[in-house]
């Protein structure tokens, strides 16, 4: 068997086998003292909120009482902020570039796409989700997640493996196929 062939089968096999990409979060909800009210096509905000869990980009954004939630409907012109959060002297602002209203019983789910910007870095991609619960026009709770959405290098470089097998294979036919006629 061909030695570049095996090197790249061996580099295949060992980045299926490496970890995917993960995606970093940050956890948002109303405690301790704020509130929604929505409808089946918007939500307003009584500020302000609390985020944690969070994790990667968002470390450092864990806090009470520092999260600023922004009202919006399904018709609302894009890019716009839903939500900053300060703490310690640092920034997120998260844009929504696209958002649904998703009726649910005994609330909404509103999930969308878009970016945030830390101490107005560069924008970093996004997914966003919130679920409301309680009857519509009245104060309720709410919660979500701000998920990034990066480009899984593993499945990058697993796909640039199998381009380079597929390439040794169709050199190697070749050869095969001139050294028949020769």
């Amino acid at each position: 068997m061909n030695k570049k062939l095996i090197f790249a089968i061996a580099g295949a096999v060992s980045i299926c086998l490496g970890g995917a990409a993960s995606a970093d979060t940050l956890n948002f909800g109303n405690t301790p003292n704020g509130s929604d009210t929505f409808t089946s096509t918007s939500i307003s905000f009584v500020n302000p909120g609390s985020t944690g869990p969070v994790n990667g980009i968002f470390t450092g954004f864990g806090c009470s009482n520092c999260l600023t939630m922004f009202g919006f409907t399904s018709s609302t012109a894009t890019p716009f902020e839903v939500l900053s959060v300060s703490n310690g002297g640092n920034t997120d602002n998260i844009f929504l570039s696209s958002v649904s209203f998703v009726t649910i019983a005994g609330g909404i789910d509103i999930l969308g796409i878009g970016t945030s910007v830390i101490n107005g870095g560069p924008a970093q991609a996004i997914s966003f989700f919130l679920t409301t619960q309680g009857t519509p026009g009245e104060p309720t709770s709410y919660s979500g997640t701000v998920t990034t959405t990066p480009v899984p290098p593993t499945w990058l470089m697993f796909t640039a493996s199998l381009f380079g097998l597929a390439l040794f294979a169709y050199r190697g036919s070749k050869k095969r196929a001139s050294a028949m006629f020769a």
